[in-house]
């Protein structure tokens, strides 16, 4: 089974793949593909049993953390990822505390 960083990952660059190479508009067609990301991987998650607040919680900072990488140029996919997995490790941890 897919974490929910894999997931959100995953359809952030199948969504992006569509994306032409050209840099006009680019980062407006990433920051939307990323957005989609979202709303899929939230309606997954959530579908799946994950609590709402958790869910929202998650997915909003693995989009920012996109969001943040699409504004540093968005050129290496796997710093995006290594990003993402970090992240939802240490919200793992954190959430193990509550």
């Amino acid at each position: 089974m897919s974490t929910a960083w894999e997931i959100y990952f995953a359809e952030f660059q199948r969504r992006a793949a569509r994306v032409p190479g050209q840099k006009f508009g680019r980062e407006e067609a990433f920051a939307e593909a990323a957005h989609d990301a979202y709303v899929y991987t939230a309606d997954r998650l959530t579908a799946e049993g994950w609590d709402d607040d958790r869910t929202l919680h998650l997915v909003r900072g693995l989009n920012q953390a996109a969001g943040e990488w699409i504004e540093r140029d968005g050129a290496s996919w796997e710093a995006l990822r290594e990003r993402l997995a970090a992240m939802a490790a240490q919200a793992e941890g954190s959430s193990d505390r509550h």
